[in-house]
């Protein structure tokens, strides 16, 4: 009897071993330089200054971007790469959206919401007219406590509302801080709320603290929180944070390093260091120092939605030794590619000699089937917008 057991034991385990060697291992990613993509510009457009948002609407890839020159909204094509329609922004008359710099987001040619920093939100349509225009409701007289709405790239419309970004850029410890919500676009309010900011933000209280300490009743230095996908599948991440937040449905799923071995990321006491802060007694400038630590400057996904990509710059030094930020000097930049199906993170070496990367956040880059679209790097001419392209295979 006990010769048949060890017998049926020594076979089970036999039987794991194999099973155990059959696991797929993770497979290995490499990226390729493939040919440039080029938008053809007019003599109004600067095209070190366009901040494009690429999606497909009605099944065809757009490249847009708005003209702050004209105050145009510029819609191409992409895969042609041809301008297609020009909308109309009016800063007068009855259509007139009082705001010279705004975020916004097209949902459609004929749904596009504008985003000014005051408490007027707009809707127009590809006339540019105003469909609908609403106004938040500020609860608190002190600037920083009150909410605000925020464009991101996870930001949907459904029902006519808005699934998007929440921000209070002064929370108070102790209370609730969602960073998601549905915006009810006519009646100028938040529902819905869920995502709060400490599961994205580690020492959440410490990070709350040394905010309150830094903030004046002027200016405050915020951290982005960055968001892309939808409701259905989201992640969400933070500039110092070496981990992206997987949610389903507004609940959180699971974390995944999604980082750079190689490059040490900053704490909030670090984030904050990297600016300059003068105050007086009824003012206060913020400014990014020359010299700058490694921290993520951007979060984007591709358009097939099966990549999420970070910039992660290694840092950058003065090069003149004035503290002047226009004479800082990238070291060098990663950029950490998240595959959504296997969940497995690679990191690419970006050539910072042939693509134009911004040192202190932001950047125009985006992702479609055709890969990675960086800014071209010293680009001479100025009636074209050209992009360095890297597809991962």
């Amino acid at each position: 009897m006990n010769k048949l057991f060890g017998l049926l034991l020594l076979m089970m385990l036999c039987f794991s071993c194999k099973t155990e060697n059959k696991s797929p291992e993770a497979k290995v990613y490499q990226w390729a330089a493939q040919a440039d993509k080029v938008f053809s510009l007019d003599d109004q457009t600067a095209f070190n200054l366009i901040q494009p948002q690429v999606k497909y609407i009605d099944g065809t890839l757009l490249y847009m971007f708005r003209n702050r020159a004209n105050n145009q909204f510029y819609i191409y094509e992409y895969a042609s790469g041809e301008l297609k329609k020009n909308i109309q922004i009016y800063k007068e008359g009855p259509n007139q959206v009082q705001a010279n710099l705004f975020p916004y987001y097209i949902h459609t040619l004929d749904s596009i919401y504008i985003n000014p920093y005051g408490n007027i939100k707009y809707l127009i349509n590809s006339q540019g007219e105003v469909i609908q225009k609403t106004e938040m409701e500020s609860e608190s007289d002190k600037v920083f406590e009150n909410e605000k709405l925020v464009f991101d790239g996870a930001t949907t419309v459904e029902e006519g509302k808005l699934l998007t970004g929440r921000r209070v850029e002064l929370p108070k410890r102790g209370v609730s801080n969602p960073l998601r919500g549905t915006f009810d676009f006519t009646k100028g309010v938040f529902e819905n709320l869920y995502l709060e900011e400490e599961v994205v933000i580690e020492n959440y209280d410490d990070y709350v603290d040394r905010l309150t300490r830094s903030a004046s009743p002027f200016g405050i230095i915020t951290m982005k929180k960055f968001a892309v996908g939808n409701d259905d599948q989201l992640f969400a991440s933070t500039q110092i944070n070496d981990s992206i937040y997987e949610f389903k449905k507004g609940q959180f799923v699971q974390a995944y390093y999604a980082g750079d071995p190689a490059t040490n990321t900053i704490n909030f006491q670090g984030y904050l260091d990297k600016t300059n802060v003068e105050t007086t007694a009824n003012s206060i400038s913020i400014m990014s120092k020359a010299e700058q630590p490694p921290f993520y400057t951007a979060m984007f996904m591709d358009t097939e939605k099966e990549w999420v990509y970070r910039v992660l710059i290694h840092g950058a030094k003065d090069s003149k030794g004035n503290d002047d930020f226009r004479d800082s000097e990238l070291i060098g930049a990663s950029l950490i590619a998240f595959n959504v199906k296997d969940k497995s993170s690679t990191v690419f070496s970006i050539p910072i000699d042939q693509v134009d990367i911004n040192t202190f956040g932001g950047g125009a880059y985006f992702a479609t089937a055709e890969g990675v679209h960086f800014p071209a790097k010293d680009q001479e001419v100025e009636s074209e917008k050209r992009y360095k392209v890297f597809k991962i295979e």
